[in-house]
């Protein structure tokens, strides 16, 4: 087979070689120069630097095209380019996702009207478009409501307002936070939408679709949520057991958004009133997710999307972890007044028996000033496990209770 992959992500993080045979395929990496050359020298394939300047798939299309290959696959791990290998497909006429498909796992206003026509409860929303326009929810006036970008990640430009008047303030005043909306001179809200804000829990739900069916499912509880995250708080996530009207009401979901084949990362709000749809994406999760999600299963959850979307016999060849369960920790830095910082209130989980793995930043290394989930660039980052939900969520609790960073302008 004669197979095109979107290098993005880094390698080191997919391993590509694990899932597809370089030796019996053809394989041909496109990427920006940095991306490109981090590929292992000795990989049989073949390389091609795009200059990274126009939309991903033109310089795609023109780069692959005058080759003459007629290639069976477009690959992207990489949710930012799921549309431009969409695009491509659609040009050389490749079985696989179209961009009216992508569409609705990228646009968050699309998503939830299409999980919204099968009876799944989702927040009122509306794109901000028609907020902007006049448009209001049909919410009481002290409801407060979520402003997000339509096709986000990581929680980065998620704001949250008291009330759908405190939002048209912000616009007004240009006090939103969000650059794109504050900066310009004119608001374009085409790349934004509003949702009510629900309470309640928040979890994520991931795993591996074939030919519409879940071969593997890990449900698991955030401790705090994403947007804390991004708001300079720690952010946990626990595992907990799976059941079958969870498994089934995900199966509603991926039928709605027309993900029949590969990763799955999706998020719901468990409330008062059941659970509460939120977002999906069609990838594997991000940050410890991965290596959670490894650690339960077997596999590494890269390779497996990997071999799904290649290779139609492919088997998951899971090995479930039935003794324990998963989580992780990451504390955000980017908030932080000093470059340099200093972590204490964790020394407990060495001698816990739940911790496997501990990142902490050296104190003479600066925090990263952007929202990150890497965990090398976190002033702290934990993998854990227990028996069970419980017990994780002691410790992680414990954790939050006891954590202190010191900050400084100078290494400690």
């Amino acid at each position: 087979m004669n197979i095109l992959v979107l290098h993005r992500v880094r390698y080191l993080d997919i391993l590509y070689h694990k899932a597809i045979d370089h030796q019996a395929n053809d394989v041909y990496y496109i990427g920006i120069e940095e991306k490109i050359a981090e590929l292992p020298e000795d990989l049989r394939c073949t390389k091609i630097v795009r200059p990274g300047i126009e939309a991903p798939y033109k310089e795609v299309i023109a780069a692959v095209e005058p080759l003459g290959v007629k290639f069976d696959h477009v690959i992207s791990v990489n949710e930012f380019e799921l549309i431009d290998a969409a695009y491509i497909r659609q040009h050389f006429d490749i079985a696989g996702p179209r961009p009216e498909q992508v569409e609705k796992v990228r646009n968050k206003v699309v998503m939830k009207s299409c999980v919204e026509r099968h009876n799944i409860k989702v927040p009122q929303y509306m794109s901000l478009s028609q907020f902007v326009e006049g448009q209001s929810l049909a919410v009481d006036a002290e409801q407060s409501i979520i402003l997000k970008p339509l096709d986000g990640a990581s929680s980065v430009d998620v704001v949250h307002f008291s009330s759908q008047q405190a939002l048209r303030d912000a616009l007004q005043s240009k006090t939103t936070g969000v650059e794109s909306l504050d900066k310009a001179e004119q608001i374009d809200p085409s790349g934004f939408q509003v949702e009510t804000y629900i309470e309640g829990p928040i979890l994520h739900i991931d795993g591996m679709v074939r030919d519409g069916v879940i071969e593997m499912l890990v449900p698991s509880e955030y401790i705090n949520t994403p947007l804390d995250f991004a708001n300079g708080i720690p952010l946990g996530s626990i595992q907990f057991e799976s059941t079958a009207e969870l498994t089934a009401w995900v199966g509603i979901i991926l039928k709605a958004v027309e993900i029949s084949l590969g990763a799955f990362h999706l998020e719901a709000i468990r409330s008062s009133q059941g659970l509460v749809f939120l977002e999906i994406a069609h990838r594997v999760g991000g940050g410890g997710i991965t290596e959670c999600l490894a650690r339960r299963t077997g596999m590494h959850p890269a390779t497996a999307e990997l071999g799904l979307l290649t290779d139609a016999n492919f088997s998951l060849d899971s090995q479930w972890d039935k003794q324990h369960l998963y989580g992780f920790v990451i504390v955000p830095g980017h908030q932080l007044a000093g470059d340099y910082c200093q972590v204490s209130g964790h020394e407990f989980l060495h001698d816990s028996g739940n911790l496997i793995s501990m990142h902490q930043l050296v104190t003479d290394s600066k925090v990263s000033r952007v929202v990150t989930y890497k965990e090398n660039e976190l002033p702290l980052a934990c993998l854990l496990k227990a028996k069970d939900t419980q017990r994780l969520r002691d410790v992680v609790g414990r954790l939050f209770e006891q954590l202190e960073i010191r900050t400084s302008k100078t290494p400690f």
